[in-house]
């Protein structure tokens, strides 16, 4: 399957140099499942109003014009060329940056953003994983705090690729990392809920980390299965004591732990 690319709702592959995006990382993303159930509608993207909403609050934090409108008629726009050219299933990006300007940190009011869609393969998680759980390990680098964004998906991501070079993705699943107090605070790709005494335990996520749409889903309807579920400071030892564990992404699901390295 190819990759299809919309950019500002033009099937091309080709950015500005300029934009904010690509030189600051001044924007937000959300990625997401995509898949057709009949023949009668687009097919159904997976928590799209969750994701639409935590993209629109990132957005407003920092000004970015933010119009449901276009990004929903781009949406559609691509769907339609994917079940054109025979794709049923996928992976869906959407990338919203404050736009195209000039040099510096500084920037216009009322930039017009620039819009982006891509639509990958579709991800297979192996069975096995379900069934007999994913080996995890503990990263070096830290993530950086910032109040104002925290629990957003923004487009400055180099916590995530520094700590996720360290580990060897044969070997393990996942890597979980701290702030610089060294709380646990999410995993590279994942969040991290464990259990112990019946208790459903995620940790804190304000000022660092992402708070994702199916760590969200979980915290909502967890009582259903759980006698309690509570944000807390969870240290590595925490982890040690955990009676189960389980990692939490918009992709994968739910997938349980069998070890901690």
């Amino acid at each position: 399957m190819k990759i299809l690319s919309l950019i500002d709702g033009k099937f091309t592959k080709y950015i500005s140099v300029f934009d904010r995006g690509f030189n600051y990382g001044d924007g937000f993303f959300e990625t997401m499942r995509w898949s057709v159930i009949d023949e009668t509608n687009l097919g159904k993207v997976e928590f799209w109003r969750r994701h639409l909403k935590r993209l629109k609050l990132g957005c407003q934090k920092i000004n970015i014009v933010f119009s449901q409108n276009i990004i929903e008629s781009y949406k559609n726009k691509i769907l339609k060329n994917a079940i054109k050219n025979g794709i049923r299933k996928g992976i869906l990006k959407l990338i919203i940056t404050r736009g195209v300007g000039g040099r510096g940190y500084r920037f216009e009011t009322k930039m017009k953003p620039s819009i982006i869609f891509l639509l990958f393969p579709d991800v297979e998680i192996k069975p096995i994983f379900y069934k007999n759980g994913v080996d995890i390990t503990f990263c070096t680098n830290q993530l950086s705090s910032n109040s104002y964004i925290g629990g957003t998906k923004s487009l400055n991501r180099l916590d995530s690729v520094l700590a996720a070079s360290e580990f060897d993705e044969k070997l393990y699943f996942e890597g979980i990392v701290t702030n610089s107090l060294g709380q646990i605070i999410e995993g590279t790709k994942t969040n991290l809920f464990i259990l112990k005494n019946k208790i459903l335990y995620t940790p804190i996520i304000n000022s660092v980390g992402i708070k994702g749409i199916v760590r969200e889903v979980i915290i909502e309807k967890g009582l259903n299965y759980f006698s309690k579920i509570q944000e807390s400071y969870l240290k590595k030892e925490d982890l040690n004591q955990a009676e189960s564990i389980f990692l939490t992404n918009s992709i994968c699901k739910v997938i349980p732990v069998k070890k901690i390295n």
